[in-house]
C-alpha cells in the first residue's frame, strides 16, 4: 500500500460481480484511501437496473471501500474535484 495515495473509482456496480471485487482490491492496494464515485440514477440513464441508493449501499459495505460518492456530472469533474492520486 501506498501511504497518502487516494485512489478512485468509479462506474455504475448495477451488481457487484467478481470483476468488481477484483478491482476493487487492486484499487484499494495501490493506496490509503479508495474512494468510489457511483454514477446516479440520472446520470447514468437506461444503463442502470438497480437503484442507485441499493448500488451505494452495497459498495459501502464493501472492506476495500472507505468512501462512496453519487456521480452527477462527467467523470472528469469529479476527479478535477477530488484530485486523486490515481484513477
Amino acid at each position: 500500500m501506498k501511504k497518502n495515495k487516494i485512489v478512485l473509482v468509479h462506474g455504475n456496480f448495477n451488481i457487484i460481480h467478481p470483476g468488481h471485487l477484483r478491482i476493487l482490491k487492486f484499487a484499494k492496494d495501490r493506496g490509503s484511501k479508495l474512494i468510489v464515485a457511483v454514477n446516479s440514477d440520472k446520470y447514468a440513464a437506461e444503463s442502470v437496473f438497480v437503484p442507485e441508493k441499493l448500488r451505494i449501499d452495497a459498495l459501502k459495505s464493501n472492506n476495500y471501500v472507505d468512501k462512496v460518492i453519487l456521480n452527477n456530472q462527467p467523470i472528469e469533474k469529479t476527479i478535477l474535484n477530488l484530485k486523486p492520486d490515481i484513477v
